[in-house]
């Protein structure tokens, strides 16, 4: 009998480091999900006016080193964690990593850390939820 794997799941926020072409961004998906189907991970990103806000869920290590890689990413900067859970279901399984691009400002300034992560989690559970994103389908489709 196999041990089952602990999953775990993280929100986090960062800035870009500089304006991020329509291509850059189209690049960073599909390296995304083609890397996400290997290292058994699934989420979410959505990027607004400059702000990368992604969900990732899979293996604790494989979420731990995903991160240490996008912390030392010259693409990105002030990446905050707002939130990081463990056991629990995953809730964006059908994803490898589904991409929006929003036009409208993440609101994420003046808020409490707990309550962002809950606003967004809940958005992209949304967009999860009303979208039928099949893997390969176009990358950062519209908000």
């Amino acid at each position: 009998m196999t041990d089952p794997v602990t999953i775990q799941r993280v929100l986090y926020v960062s800035r870009e480091s500089w304006p991020m072409s329509v291509r850059e961004l189209e690049r960073i998906a599909e390296t995304s999900q083609a890397s996400n189907v290997l290292a058994d991970m699934s989420g979410a990103l959505i990027y607004a006016r400059g702000l990368f806000v992604q969900i990732l869920e899979g293996p604790v290590a494989v979420v731990h080193a995903t991160l240490a890689r996008i912390a030392t990413d010259p693409r990105h900067r002030d990446l905050h964690i707002m939130l990081s859970q463990r056991d629990q279901p995953r809730q964006f399984d059908r994803w490898s990593m589904a991409c929006f691009r929003s036009e409208e400002p993440v609101q994420v300034a003046g808020k409490a850390t707990g309550q962002v992560a809950i606003d967004v989690l809940a958005l992209m559970l949304k967009l999860y939820r009303e979208r039928d994103i099949a893997e390969g389908a176009p990358v950062f489709a519209p908000t």
